[in-house]
């Protein structure tokens, strides 16, 4: 079994990670920064569907029979999650100490990724 939060280093800093279910068409990728686990430093909210969920709409998809954008099957990867984290730091800086999450939703792409 997979751990849940994971560890990531990002430009010679820590990090931890975690991907959670937010509702049927997304995941919140909650990331803290490394020894400030009280609250997550960013939240975002990242587009997603299940396969197992959706499995009528995928099959229609590769028949051709609709239009489709298959990259919303997939998860979210440590890559991701570094080109999020470089994202946020660049926009909103990292903090000494975590006092307010960041939020932002993934839209098309990371040059769409504002934090809020």
């Amino acid at each position: 079994m997979k751990k849940k939060i994971r560890a990531i280093k990002v430009d010679n800093k820590s990090f931890n990670w975690r991907a959670v279910r937010g509702n049927q068409s997304c995941l919140l990728l909650r990331v803290w920064v490394n020894d400030q686990k009280r609250m997550p430093w960013i939240e975002v909210e990242y587009p997603y569907k299940d396969p197992w969920l959706f499995i009528a709409e995928a099959v229609e998809a590769y028949s051709g029979t609709v239009e489709f954008n298959e990259k919303i099957f997939e998860g979210i990867t440590p890559g991701k999650v570094a080109e999020i984290v470089r994202c946020a730091t660049s926009s909103i800086g990292i903090p000494n100490l975590v006092s307010v999450t960041h939020k932002a939703q993934w839209k098309n792409g990371i040059e769409q990724l504002s934090f809020k």
